[in-house]
């Protein structure tokens, strides 16, 4: 029974006209390539960015290193610097510049009056460290998903160009993204 199914279709190939047996079996060839994917960037870059948020991630947990930094916040009606002390009880901020000038006596002790509220209050201190470890929680589960959801590559370097990560494009990982997020 398959020989005289594959008999038949043989000889219908064969009553087909030569020319349209070359047009169909050239016709993929001649259409250009449509894939859903995009092309794969250089595992090297990949890798790097892995590695990034990976350094990331673990200094996030290292407890033993508390940083000390400054926070400088600008909108269109104010500037303000603030020294932030982390500290294994949660980060303690203070204010230090107003619009790029020490800032009024009425607002230092507003300030201090903050941080001696924050340190006579315990229960604050616990709410206050638990609203930073949630905010902590959410950044590392965003940066524990960078590498999966995007495809990193290296742009071509210019000479002039100092780094070449600068404005390095990526796109999103194909299927990574729910249909339903934004």
């Amino acid at each position: 029974m398959i020989s005289t199914l594959a008999a038949d279709r043989l000889a219908k190939l064969r009553a087909l006209p030569r020319a349209a047996m070359l047009l169909w079996l050239a016709a993929p060839a001649a259409l250009p390539a449509f894939d859903s994917a995009p092309p794969l960037p250089a595992p090297g870059s990949q890798e790097l960015v892995f590695r990034a948020l990976n350094n990331e991630i673990s200094a996030a947990h290292d407890a033993a290193h508390p940083m000390q930094y400054r926070l400088r916040k600008s909108s269109p009606r104010l500037t303000s610097t603030k020294v932030i002390v982390e500290t294994r009880d949660g980060a303690v901020a203070r204010l230090l510049t107003i619009n790029d000038t020490a800032p009024p006596l009425a607002d230092r002790q507003k300030d201090d009056a903050r941080l001696d509220t924050l340190l006579a209050d315990p229960a604050r201190q616990r709410k206050r460290k638990q609203r930073e470890q949630d905010d902590t929680g959410r950044a590392l589960k965003v940066l524990r998903a960078l590498p999966k959801a995007f495809l990193y590559s290296t742009p071509a370097q210019k000479p002039s160009a100092p780094s070449p990560w600068k404005n390095t494009p990526s796109l999103p990982t194909p299927n990574s993204v729910h249909p339903t997020s934004n």
